[in-house]
């Protein structure tokens, strides 16, 4: 971890220092506020290098600021998921506060992070993969919801914000757009 605040990152309780580096070990406990405090976690499956031995990548699903996202298949198992890549950028916050989201992130209505693959030029964030697609995107397409539907939905929403502002150790708060993104439709049955 690279600390580039200006009013300090502590981890474990020592101070970093601004511009400095140190390696973070699993279970790390990160202070970056008085209130702002993160358990770091390593994904369960890590490898560095060997993204395209293991998976076929497919057509993109969608693009933000700082990656893409693409269907992909596990050549195992033949498994769909998604992977977002990021290009190998470190000093990318997003990249960072995401991966730190979903690795302490495990809920049925939650899309959950499987595993990384950090190479060279680029990092594979390897994804649950929700065939029906993101909630946001059934809201833009249907812009009318049944009160049934809308009922299933926000069990789901409220479901899974509530684990996580009260089951995430220190989740402090969150941003309402990642929210919609994460909240996976692939268990939603429209009747």
């Amino acid at each position: 971890m690279e600390d580039l605040s200006t009013n300090g990152t502590s981890i474990g309780g020592t101070l970093v220092g601004r511009n400095k580096r140190r390696k973070l070990n699993d279970g790390d406990e990160i202070q970056i506020s008085q209130s702002d405090v993160y358990l770091f976690r390593y994904p369960r499956h890590r490898f560095i290098g060997r993204f395209e031995e293991a998976y076929k990548l497919g057509d993109m699903l969608g693009s933000g600021h700082f990656a893409s996202v693409y269907k992909a298949t596990e050549k195992a198992s033949g498994k769909l998921v998604a992977v977002k890549i990021f290009l190998n950028n470190r000093k990318v916050s997003a990249f960072q506060q995401e991966v730190a989201v979903l690795m302490s992130v495990n809920h049925k209505s939650i899309l959950s992070l499987k595993e990384t693959y950090d190479e060279a030029s680029k990092v594979y964030l390897i994804l649950e993969y929700a065939p029906k697609g993101e909630l946001f995107n059934l809201i833009i397409e249907r812009s009318k919801l049944s009160e049934p539907d809308t009922r299933k939905i926000f069990v789901q929403l409220f479901d899974g914000l509530q684990y996580l502002v009260c089951c995430i150790p220190h989740v402090s708060y969150i941003h309402a757009h990642l929210l919609t993104h994460l909240l996976a439709r692939a268990r939603h049955r429209p009747s």
